[in-house]
């Protein structure tokens, strides 16, 4: 690569990461999420040995809690006050993820240099500066592994090659964001859907690999909860039930929701 090219390809880069200083500084400054605070507590409990229904009562699935387990172990082990961790470990996150949508985006031949590069630095500006005191939410989480998994599911769907360690390494992260919350995998259900109708064989679709590892990733993972997590579905499921199925009615809903 000459010179002149180099420094063309690089000046949105650059501009980019001077244009998040200031936001880099303002947000490490910034206190952490109550639901981020909560969050890293229950993880912190359940690596002390007590159960979900002991250690935090959370009507979300564990891997809510759990993946912040990670950022605990960095703290503990680097003695780092735990939400500098969070900080910079999810910044972390977002860059990479940004790097990923970026290098899968020039396998999508639709796009031109300029669009791809629209498209990465807006992702990028989603998933840092917007979030502000959602950073390192959940849904932050799933934001950044959603866009790639989308994209290298439509490459696998238009038949765009892309190499197979960043094809199988998008796919299993964006597959455990997904999971955190797992109705968001109604988007990747519908992607399903709509290769299926492309390809008019849907058995096609079944044996493509991002159905098979999403598909061996959610067994996995109820599995897992039934072997390590029992009271989530004997204690917490139930109250979950009892609590969300009653409220079926929007004008009660409204009532209620009115009285707080």
């Amino acid at each position: 690569m000459d010179r002149s090219k180099f420094l063309t390809n690089s000046y949105p880069w650059v501009t980019a990461t001077l244009l998040l200083l200031p936001w880099i500084y303002i947000q490490s400054q910034i206190s952490i999420n109550s639901d981020v605070a909560w969050l890293s507590i229950c993880a912190d409990r359940l690596i002390s040995g007590l159960s979900l229904s002991q250690g935090c009562f959370d009507t979300n699935p564990p891997l809510n809690i759990l993946i912040y387990a990670p950022f605990i172990f960095i703290s503990k082990a680097i003695s780092v006050e735990l939400h500098h961790v969070i900080f910079w470990a999810s910044f972390a996150l977002a860059v990479l993820s940004t790097f990923v949508t970026h290098n899968i985006l020039k396998h999508v031949k639709i796009f031109d240099r300029n669009e791809r590069m629209v498209i990465t630095l807006s992702f990028l500006c989603a998933i840092t500066i917007i979030p502000t005191i959602y950073f390192a939410e959940r849904d932050h989480f799933i934001a950044m592994g959603l866009l790639p998994f989308i994209l290298a599911q439509l490459c696998i769907t238009y038949k765009y090659e892309i190499p197979p360690k960043l094809k199988y390494f998008t796919l299993i992260a964006g597959g455990v964001c997904l999971l955190i919350k797992p109705h968001f995998g109604l988007i990747p259900a519908f992607l399903f859907l709509h290769r299926a109708y492309i390809d008019q064989r849907i058995f096609k679709t079944i044996k493509s690999p991002d159905f098979i590892i999403l598909a061996a990733m959610s067994t996995i993972y109820l599995a897992s909860i039934t072997i390590f997590f029992p009271d989530f579905i004997n204690v917490i499921l139930p109250d979950i039930i009892n609590l969300y199925l009653p409220y079926n009615d929007p004008a009660k809903i409204y009532i209620y929701a009115k009285l707080y």
